[in-house]
C-alpha cells in the first residue's frame, strides 16, 4: 500500500469516528442505609458491566444518592472521559477502563451510606450533568434505587400523598425538570423500606416515576421492577 493510500485510509477512519455519535452513560446509585448490602454490590457490578460498552470520546457519570444532595453530594461525584485518539494497542481504552474500574472500586470500598434518601436532589445533579454534554452525545440515565425519596421534605414510604394514585401523579407535576432525548432507565432495588410498603403505594411509586419522565419529555423510559436485571438489554434497543 503506498504512501497516499494510507494517508486517504488514515483520514477515512478519523472521519468516520468522528462522525460517531458518541454515548455518555449516567448511573444514579443509591447509597441510603435503607439498600441492602447485597443490592449495592449488584449495582456497583452492573456500573462495571455496562461501562464495557463504551468507548472513544464516551463518558461515564456516577451519582450517588446521598441524604443530602445540597451537602453531601460535591465532591464524591465520578466523571471519567474516554479519549478520542487511539493509542497503539487499543491502550487508551485499557487506561480508560482501568480508571473506570479503580474510581468504582473506592466508591464502593468506602462503604458510605446515608440514613436519608435524597433522590431529587441526585436526579437535580443528574439532570445538571446531563444537560451539559459535549455536541451528539447520547445520553442514557440510570437510577439504581428503591425509588423512594425519603427526606424531611417528602417521605415516599410514610406521607399519606402515596396512598392516593391521582395525587401521585399531580406531585410529580411539580417536581418535573427537562429529560429531553435522554433515554431513562429506572431500577428498583431491594431495600428494607420497600419490604415495609404495600403493594398499592409501591405501584403508586411506579408510577411517579413513569409520570416524572414522562411529562419531563425522557425519549425512553423503562421502570424495572427487577432492578439492574433489564440494563444489558436496554442498552442494546436504540
Amino acid at each position: 500500500m503506498n504512501i497516499v493510500k494510507i494517508i486517504i485510509l488514515t483520514i477515512a477512519i478519523i472521519f468516520l469516528t468522528a462522525c460517531g455519535e458518541r454515548k455518555s452513560f449516567i448511573f444514579v446509585i443509591d447509597l441510603s442505609e435503607s439498600v441492602t448490602q447485597e443490592a449495592r454490590e449488584k449495582s456497583f457490578q452492573s456500573i462495571y458491566d455496562s461501562a464495557k460498552k463504551l468507548g472513544r470520546g464516551d463518558l461515564l457519570t456516577i451519582v450517588p444518592i446521598t441524604g443530602d444532595a445540597a451537602n453531601q453530594t460535591s465532591g464524591n461525584v465520578i466523571r471519567i472521559e474516554a479519549s478520542e485518539i487511539r493509542k497503539l494497542r487499543d491502550k487508551d481504552l485499557k487506561e480508560f477502563q482501568t480508571e473506570i474500574n479503580q474510581k468504582i472500586e473506592k466508591m464502593r470500598q468506602s462503604n458510605k451510606t446515608y440514613a436519608n434518601t435524597d433522590l431529587f436532589g441526585a436526579l437535580r445533579v443528574a439532570n445538571e450533568i446531563a444537560k451539559n454534554q459535549p455536541p451528539k452525545v447520547q445520553v442514557k440515565l440510570f437510577v439504581l434505587s428503591d425509588l423512594l425519596n425519603s427526606t424531611n421534605e417528602i417521605r415516599f414510604e410514610k406521607d399519606a400523598i402515596f396512598d392516593d394514585a391521582k395525587k401521585t401523579l399531580e406531585l410529580a407535576e411539580t417536581k418535573k425538570l427537562d429529560w429531553s432525548n435522554i433515554d431513562v432507565y429506572c431500577g428498583s432495588v431491594e431495600s428494607i423500606d420497600l419490604q415495609k410498603i404495600s403493594a398499592q403505594r409501591r405501584e403508586n411509586v411506579r408510577n411517579f416515576w413513569q409520570e416524572y419522565f414522562k411529562i419531563g419529555n425522557a425519549k425512553r423510559i423503562q421502570i424495572a421492577t427487577d432492578g439492574i436485571g433489564q440494563i444489558k438489554d436496554f442498552i442494546r434497543q436504540e
